[in-house]
């Protein structure tokens, strides 16, 4: 039996274990139908961090879940002429 190695963050966990069980991994299948079908929907919701340090706690967030690849997107919201970029 393989000992699997821990997910290095790098792709996606399925492309990872590709190489875990093939020399020449095959790519994962994706859900076509789904793809067709949701690709339309973007769910996006506000978020705050939340930390022990104060000054972190005024960062928001925009958390975007795209429906149609179940992949997730997330920005960093600056304050009006706050000078940052």
């Amino acid at each position: 039996m393989h000992i699997i190695p821990p997910y290095n963050g790098y792709g996606t966990e399925e492309d990872s274990l590709g190489y875990v069980y093939n020399l020449q991994p095959k790519v994962p299948k994706k859900n076509i139908n789904k793809m067709f079908a949701q690709d339309q929907y973007i769910l996006r919701f506000n978020c705050r961090l939340l930390s022990e340090i104060t000054d972190l706690n005024e960062k928001t967030f925009i958390l975007s879940f795209y429906c149609g690849d179940d992949t997730i997107q997330v920005y960093e919201t600056a304050p009006r002429n706050s000078g940052i970029m």
